[in-house]
């Protein structure tokens, strides 16, 4: 029986916000592991840039995969060289090695924002579809606000998206300032149907709603074996 989503990859882009109540952090967390049980689980590849995060939540998913006989080729957790230098680095990598593989990206030199840029266009590349939720500074500092820009990094692309705004962080204020991004999605849904997606928090549905739309989109590649392309 052939996967579901055999040769998609998915572009998890997320991070808890900094303002976030208790049960907004409680909400990302599970969202965050059901869904990527739900990809790995399904045969997807799931990729994500590393915020510590949703380390907790990827390290449930990934663990439970692997120990059930998954490969951590399944779950790809991307970082910018800058933070693969320090001996605590290397060993926050060892560790998230045992459930996943860490793809480290080289950076460029500037500020911050600016040395993320290249593994924001990496992840844009080397996806297909892209999840965002939460995210950060959007209210202090929209420049540094790295969701909403891994966002539309990959939408420019011409590649699917879908966006989570009931749980606050800087994509829902991202929503708020741009309206129109329900008409560049791009996932074969109806703007409505986007806007119940965006508007919802009800965590069953969104992971079994973007999961079947999802499998709907003609993004496999049939020359990929096993589905990995990392």
């Amino acid at each position: 029986m052939r996967s579901p989503l055999l040769g998609i990859r998915v572009h998890l882009s997320g991070s808890i916000p900094e303002d976030a109540t208790d049960e907004q952090v409680k909400s990302i967390s599970s969202f965050v592991e059901r869904f990527a049980l739900a990809v790995l689980r399904d045969g997807g590849t799931l990729m994500h840039g590393s915020h510590p995060s949703f380390d907790m939540p990827l390290k449930a998913a990934g663990g439970r995969f692997v120990a059930a006989g998954g490969s951590r080729d399944a779950l790809i957790l991307v970082r910018a060289q800058k933070f693969a230098t320090t001996s605590e680095q290397f060993h926050e990598i060892e560790a998230q090695r045992q459930y996943s593989t860490v793809q480290i990206v080289p950076a460029v030199v500037g500020d911050i924002n600016q040395s993320l840029v290249p593994i924001r266009e990496w992840m844009a590349e080397h996806c297909d579809v892209v999840v965002a939720i939460g995210g950060r500074h959007w209210d202090v500092n929209k420049a540094l606000a790295g969701v909403p820009e891994e966002l539309e990094e990959t939408l420019a692309r011409g590649k699917p998206g879908f966006v989570l705004g009931a749980f606050g962080g800087a994509i829902a204020g991202y929503l708020q300032d741009n309206n129109t991004i329900f008409y560049r999605l791009r996932n074969g849904l109806t703007i409505d149907e986007n806007r119940a997606i965006s508007a919802s928090s009800d965590i069953t549905y969104l992971v079994n709603k973007i999961i079947s739309q999802i499998q709907l989109l003609p993004l496999i590649r049939e020359t990929v074996q096993g589905g990995r392309l990392f």
